[in-house]
């Protein structure tokens, strides 16, 4: 049985410190009673750190480097669009941009632009929602920003490519 109480157990812990960062964003108490305790809740950064950390320490127990942040995975591509759309949300549109390259380079070379081999439709549709969801961000972040996005220049050379060269896209 799946317990929602406690989501470390069902997914990434990078994940769960991804999405703890997008919903404290949403969650913020507003007002304040006179003569309670007022519970001081962490910061959003707090938590878009803990996940960068966590992506950094890769499989096992090495020591934390970026470079275990920047393997290509369904988990570290997921962390880092939910960390794009948190940064978005919050005007920081440079680091969304940086997260959003990372996560679309990511989404490339797992080949999410590509139709799923598998035989789970639970990942083909993981798969899909997340090139999607990484494909619309894109757009935004690069409508926002005035430059052109990473999946926009990709996809318009894949189509160019592959319609010259008579390859299956």
């Amino acid at each position: 049985s799946m317990d929602y109480a406690s989501p470390t157990d069902m997914m990434h812990p990078a994940l769960v410190a991804a999405i703890f960062c997008i919903a404290s964003c949403v969650d913020r108490p507003t007002q304040h009673t006179p003569n309670t305790i007022v519970q001081k809740y962490p910061e959003p950064r707090q938590f878009l750190q803990e996940a960068l950390n966590i992506l950094q320490q890769g499989s096992g127990n090495k020591e934390p480097q970026m470079i275990n942040a920047l393997s290509p995975s369904i988990t570290a591509c997921q962390v880092l669009t939910i960390l794009t759309l948190q940064q978005h949300g919050v005007a920081e549109y440079a680091q969304a941009a940086i997260l959003c390259s990372l996560a679309a380079g990511m989404a490339i070379d797992l080949r999410l632009h590509r139709q799923s081999d598998s035989d789970d439709p639970i990942q083909v549709e993981v798969k899909s929602r997340l090139w999607w969801n990484l494909y619309v961000l894109d757009k935004m972040i690069s409508s926002d920003m005035g430059k052109p996005g990473e999946l926009s220049l990709f996809t318009s050379f894949w189509w160019t490519w592959s319609q010259s060269s008579g390859a299956e896209s």
